[in-house]
């Protein structure tokens, strides 16, 4: 098992480019640029966000049973993000204030974080 988890490791970049959308049916959809036709969709950023990374594992074609083993991707939030989430978060909720900072940006990086 150790010689499979290293190779998806050497496989897995340890950042990613990510365009994300605003789907007209609701939810968000994202462009993972990184990895050439791999889309993903989900309802609200963290589903969009889970969904980006089973893609990318489906993609790469990692076994389910050493995807809990892997890092996996995150969007990497600047400092003058956290700023804007602390500045608006007295007056909306947490979820809404993250997403309107990540939906701000056309390409986003994402970094691998451990699990």
């Amino acid at each position: 098992m150790k010689k499979e988890l290293l190779k998806y490791r050497l496989l897995l970049p340890s950042q990613i480019e990510v365009q994300i959308h605003r789907a007209q049916e609701g939810g968000f959809w994202a462009k993972v640029k990184t990895f050439p036709g791999v889309v993903a969709q989900g309802e609200d950023i963290l589903d969009l966000i889970e969904m980006v990374n089973v893609a990318i594992m489906d993609y790469v074609e990692v076994p389910t049973r050493l995807r809990k083993y892997l890092a996996r991707y995150e969007p990497q939030l600047t400092r003058s993000d956290f700023k804007k989430i602390i500045e608006d978060y007295r007056h909306k909720e947490l979820e809404e204030v993250v997403t309107k900072v990540i939906q701000g940006r056309t390409v986003m990086t994402f970094s691998q974080v451990a699990v």
